[in-house]
């Protein structure tokens, strides 16, 4: 209940015309904060979260979308816990799979912004 991820695209595409598809995570009582692929993140900044991490794009009928890879500091329960993340969204994923949510994270619980 930490987190809430949505992907929307269209149930129904028809390939070569473009469609437009979303995705957005909340932390719920927390905030998100993207970092750079590549940058090593032992400390949770203190400041600078947002609520919501939002992504727009367009696909073509019979083609997958993606947001790429994102990082994220994530502070939850109020800033009663910190962490990191890495989320990839895509939509669709296959014929069989309408979107798929790929997530790698680390928190620690004991409140410390300190996350080795």
């Amino acid at each position: 209940g930490d987190l809430r991820v949505w992907i929307k695209c269209p149930s129904q595409m028809v390939r070569s015309k473009t469609y437009d598809w979303s995705c957005r995570i909340d932390a719920m009582d927390g905030g998100l904060l993207e970092e750079n692929l590549g940058v090593a993140m032992y400390l949770a900044p203190a400041e600078g979260y947002t609520p919501s991490f939002q992504f727009q794009g367009q696909l073509k009928g019979g083609q997958r979308g993606s947001a790429g890879t994102r990082r994220f500091y994530v502070r939850l329960k109020n800033g009663q816990e910190y962490g990191a993340m890495d989320i990839e969204l895509y939509a669709p994923y296959n014929d069989q799979i309408p979107g798929l949510i790929r997530l790698s994270y680390a928190i620690n619980p004991s409140g410390s912004r300190v996350l080795r």
